[in-house]
């Protein structure tokens, strides 16, 4: 089947490095031949990324603001509706809020210089930039690069990106500080080498200053460079920071054309349905925890920071309590050691995990004190947690586990609430930026990502709105059919 992307460029890519010009081509799903208008410069290419035809400039001169202007001026030239990406390597701008490979996105500028409104033309990367930021905050994990792959042998995207690290501070962040602002605003990033930031600031200014001359809309993206160090080292880390920026830029430009994406309210509004729960749980074995409790109230403990399932829980206990039992509770909150978006079976893993840390946590001086105050006769800690069913299951679906563990009987009960589909497309997206390990210890949720391309969606709840139903609607009548682990029993689940 012929390729049906436009052939005509969409959007230029004007590298002043080297190592970023290489990447670039990396970062291109294809080649193909560049107009007869580029032919004559010394290093271009052309490609697809996504549904965007991209021509790729490599400035042989780039402390010269008037080189990357020109290429910029043969680009608006070439294609009627062209918008520009400029990415640089900037020295001198590491501080204690600035560190080497975190990525600084400028302020984009639009030709026509006022906000979007109906009607306007696309501004796709400025539209890009504000979707991805939603999605992703300041969170750079996702493009780490893998240094130890040479990216001019390698073809796969897959060998110079997303490489495994273990602690956040290891991982680029991404600045956004420049939006709504002047490029010049660098000056307040950091100390850094005096006379390299002064270049690059002066630099900056120039090419910022011309290119508001051009009937175009640009964008400029600067990877920090380490100015400290031998040869080597600033090398290495050179090609660390221009995967980090090509990287973001590939993204930036793959998520432009995702129209299919950007949705309003209206549009999906009643699109997915609510269904059943999708199975019985499999709840792994608790260990065994004694504490000395002499009276004869209940203390709920809540292990989740949610406001809206702390208090589901806090009304269901009141209601569901035996006739003469005082029922104390308190909220703390645990990691669910399983992502911000769990898949599968780390739904359940993660109230587990959660559970099983409170029960750890309980031991401590000031809880004993707190049992002995209350005359705390039995202890049941409770975990609601959210996921998404993907295996098994003919369309993803939001489901709520519910657990409750009475960590005095050693009795376990278990449930799962109705569930509310998602459009797959939405979950592919979620994914695409990484896992905490796990490839179902998902970093950025469906909700996240929903509440990006459609303006004004609850994150925390866009199940009222594309299935008609609350998910705390959802998680109550669960509960509601939940058996309370109030006394001496078996493990035991809702149907």
């Amino acid at each position: 089947m012929p390729d049906q992307r436009d052939v005509s460029p969409s959007l230029g890519w004007i590298c002043t490095e080297s190592s970023l010009f290489t990447m670039a081509k990396v970062m291109l799903d294809d080649q193909s031949q560049v107009s007869a208008a580029m032919q004559g410069l010394d290093a271009v290419c052309s490609g697809h990324i996504g549904a965007s035809n991209v021509v790729v400039i490599y400035t042989s001169q780039p402390d010269q603001a008037s080189d990357v202007v020109a290429a910029a001026q043969i680009l608006t030239e070439s294609s009627r509706g062209l918008e520009i990406l400029i990415t640089d390597l900037v020295p001198g701008l590491v501080s204690d809020d600035v560190k080497p490979g975190d990525v600084i996105i400028g302020r984009p500028h639009t030709a026509d210089g006022g906000p979007l409104k109906a009607g306007s033309p696309p501004h796709l990367l400025r539209r890009a930039v504000e979707v991805l930021q939603r999605e992703v905050g300041a969170d750079g994990r996702w493009l780490s690069s893998k240094i130890k792959v040479d990216p001019a042998t390698s073809a796969d995207v897959a060998d110079v990106t997303q490489e495994q690290k273990h602690h956040p501070a290891d991982h680029p962040r991404l600045l956004y500080r420049n939006l709504g602002l002047n490029i010049d605003n660098c000056r307040d990033m950091g100390s850094g080498s005096g006379m390299a930031m002064t270049q690059s600031v002066r630099w900056l200014e120039g090419v910022d200053a011309a290119l508001k001359s051009l009937p175009v809309d640009y964008l400029i993206i600067l990877g920090v460079q380490e100015c400290e160090g031998n040869e080597a080292s600033r090398r290495d880390w050179g090609s660390r920071v221009a995967a980090n920026v090509a990287s973001y830029s590939q993204e930036l430009i793959k998520l432009a054309t995702m129209h299919d994406l950007m949705k309003t309210i209206s549009d999906i509004r009643g699109t997915e349905t609510v269904v059943p729960p999708f199975m019985d749980l499999d709840v792994p074995q608790f260990e065994s925890h004694r504490y000395p409790l002499d009276g004869k109230a209940a203390l709920l403990v809540i292990v989740s920071a949610n406001k809206s399932k702390e208090r589901i829980l806090r009304n269901a206990f009141s209601y569901k309590a035996p006739k003469g039992v005082d029922v104390h509770s308190v909220t703390l909150p645990f990691d669910s050691g399983v992502g911000e978006q769990p898949y599968n079976q780390a739904g359940s893993l993660g109230a587990y995990n959660r559970i099983s840390n409170a029960l750890r946590a309980l031991p401590a001086a000031n809880y004993q004190e707190m049992f002995r105050e209350k005359g705390i006769g039995s202890v049941i800690v409770a975990s609601i947690e959210s996921y998404i069913q993907t295996d098994h299951i003919a369309r993803p679906t939001d489901f709520g586990v519910i657990m409750l563990r009475n960590a005095t009987t050693e009795q376990t009960t278990a449930c799962l609430s109705q569930g509310t589909t998602v459009d797959p497309r939405y979950v592919d997206r979620a994914r695409r930026f990484g896992f905490d390990g796990d490839p179902n210890f998902g970093r950025v949720t469906v909700g996240q990502v929903l509440a990006a391309h459609v303006p004004g969606l609850d994150k925390a709840d866009w199940q009222m709105v594309l299935g008609g139903r609350s998910r705390y609607q959802l998680l109550n009548e669960a509960i509601e059919q939940l058996e309370f682990p109030w006394g001496i029993g078996e493990h035991t689940s809702c149907g």
